[in-house]
């Protein structure tokens, strides 16, 4: 894995699904969504003062690596989603933001996989 931000390039190609599936072994509580485009991963906290505590670094992070999340919150539920807009897909910097995600501190008890749990 990169251990440094990668810049925005034009015509930067995504993954494969193959590829994707290797990279995740890499960051095992994230998955990959059904056209391989996009990874997501859940985060569920004690409170959502905790929460937005994450999220704050989340977004450091990313400010940092130049490559920004979706990022749905939920009280006390963060679910964030990863891809490379520019490469329509799934790229090195995807794969590098989730793993520094993984590093923080207190990221969560359990893993939520719904995106939206209170809605019907």
């Amino acid at each position: 894995m990169v251990s440094q931000s990668i810049p925005a390039e034009p015509g930067i190609q995504p993954f494969d699904p193959e590829e994707v599936k290797k990279h995740l072994l890499e960051i095992p509580e994230w998955e990959a969504d059904e056209d391989v485009t996009s990874i997501h991963r859940g985060f569920e906290f004690k409170d959502f003062k905790t929460a937005m505590q994450f999220v704050n670094a989340v977004a450091r992070i990313a400010e940092e690596q130049n490559h920004h999340p979706d990022i749905h919150v939920f009280y006390k539920l963060v679910y964030l989603e990863l891809t490379t807009h520019s490469a329509m897909g799934l790229t090195e910097k995807d794969f590098l933001l989730a793993s520094k995600i993984g590093k923080l501190p207190e990221t969560g008890k359990a893993s939520v996989t719904d995106p939206y749990p209170y809605i019907a």
